[in-house]
């Protein structure tokens, strides 16, 4: 081979080489985390089966791979706070319930996000992040201007109801002749009732009552510790003061809780089983058409819509929660679930990217479509959203007045939780009077908080 065509020869072997490296850098730049993969941990819930209908996606765009750990509530809660107390690198991005906030971030656990530069970016729009659950929710501590957590599904109870039989025009001659007022959703307390007992009857004349007016969950635990919170709050009452002293034993507090024992004890009007119903229970007792009315999460609308699970599809509407007559608004109890990044992961600038992506007002505005509790305003009034949710007005209500499950969200909450339902199921069972359970909660409870060093 000549000196030329050998120059020749290798000029060709060359391009092809240089092309690839072209298109591979070219590749890499448009997918700067190809190769990384993020795990993930996520409850098994609907906003986590909405949510991986949409990753494929971003994994196109981006490169990533995302894995997600997907666990039951208390699994959940022990395997996060044990892998990132141990300084695990587990775990990438991070969705907790508001409920850990406080115990996740007081030990450093959580990355410090970069909202100041979201909020300059005006493709980011963060003026439209619903602000109520930032303040709740991203809290630092002590360290003003830090923020830890945003938002990866909204929640708030409303109340889900029957439209079939508020609608039906045989019970609505009979509760207007009865009460003397049309039958419409509660708006107080004491209508809430009316409507309870006006519904809870037998439908089909067998001698025994197959529909009934309400709901609790009186499971000990976290879920009767939320009704106890809902319906203080919606009484206008509170769990602690501005100073961290239990306020739940004054007067609002024995009057609202006096209302929930008497639901079950004294009116019956929710299911005989209703001490031992969690949210699966009561969510069932919806679904099988056994109850008139529920209070509970709006995260748990796509189930009561699912064909696969619920006898009601199509049947139910949803309104704020009831007040009393010298409260201007219904008081929800905002809840919901955090998203955050772990102090400790390999992988932050992609966990980021991953946060920045699902927080975006085009990722928000798809999963809000598809029945996910959106952080953002401004999907709340996309047709396609109101379509799915018919009662989005409702929902952005209960947001736009809603308070935190805890103000500010301790550590110590899930203790406090533990507490209060402890001291209730007994009032429930009727072993003690609502005052003297709530007297002994706030008891323990200052306790609790003297003892953690909140009091001088």
């Amino acid at each position: 081979m000549t000196k030329t065509n050998k120059s020749i020869w290798m000029s060709c072997l060359l391009v092809p080489i240089f092309v690839v490296a072209l298109c591979s850098f070219a590749v890499g730049a448009d997918k700067p985390f190809q190769g990384v993969t993020l795990t993930i941990p996520m409850l098994e819930w609907p906003p986590t089966t909405i949510t991986r209908e949409l990753t494929p996606e971003f994994e196109k765009q981006t490169g990533m791979k995302i894995r997600y750990d997907v666990l039951p509530w208390e699994p959940a809660h022990e395997k996060i706070t044990l892998e990132l107390a141990a300084g695990n690198r587990t775990y990438d991005v991070m969705t907790i319930d508001n409920q850990w906030v406080g115990e996740l971030i007081r030990p450093g656990y959580l990355m410090p996000l970069p909202w100041k530069d979201w909020k300059e970016d005006a493709e980011f729009d963060y003026g439209d992040i619903i602000e109520a659950f930032l303040e709740a929710y991203g809290s630092s501590f002590g360290k003003p201007g830090v923020k830890y957590v945003f938002l990866f599904a909204t929640d708030a109870p409303v109340v889900f109801y029957r439209k079939d039989l508020f609608n039906d025009p045989r019970y609505r001659a009979e509760f207007q002749q009865e009460y003397g007022r049309e039958l419409r959703p509660a708006v107080t307390w004491a209508e809430y009732l009316d409507l309870a007992k006006f519904f809870t009857r037998d439908t089909n004349g067998d001698g025994n009552i197959d529909l009934y007016g309400a709901t609790m969950m009186g499971a000990r635990g976290d879920p009767l510790a939320c009704d106890v919170r809902v319906y203080i709050y919606g009484h206008g009452g509170d769990i602690l003061d501005e100073n961290l002293v239990p306020v739940l034993n004054n007067e609002i507090g024995v009057e609202a809780i006096e209302y929930y024992v008497d639901l079950y004890r004294k009116h019956k009007v929710v299911p005989p089983g209703s001490t031992t119903y969690g949210y699966d229970e009561v969510l069932a007792a919806m679904q099988t058409g056994k109850v008139a009315m529920m209070e509970n999460w709006q995260t748990f609308w796509p189930s009561i819509q699912d064909p696969a699970a619920s006898q009601v599809v199509g049947k139910i509407g949803g309104a704020v929660l009831p007040r009393t007559p010298e409260m201007d608004f219904s008081r929800s109890n905002l809840g919901g679930w955090g998203i955050a990044i772990s102090n400790y992961s390999q992988n932050k600038e992609a966990a980021l990217e991953y946060v920045k992506w699902f927080l975006s007002k085009q990722t928000q505005l798809q999963y809000a479509r598809r029945g996910g509790t959106a952080g953002r305003s401004s999907v709340y009034s996309d047709p396609e959203v109101i379509k799915a949710v018919p009662h989005a007005d409702a929902y952005v209500k209960a947001m736009q007045y809603g308070i935190p499950v805890l103000s500010p969200v301790l550590p110590e909450f899930m203790e406090i939780d533990s507490i209060n339902a402890l001291e209730v199921s007994k009032a429930l069972a009727g072993m003690i009077s609502v005052k003297e359970a709530l007297d002994r909660a706030a008891a323990k409870i200052e306790y609790l908080l003297s003892k953690a060093g909140y009091y001088d």
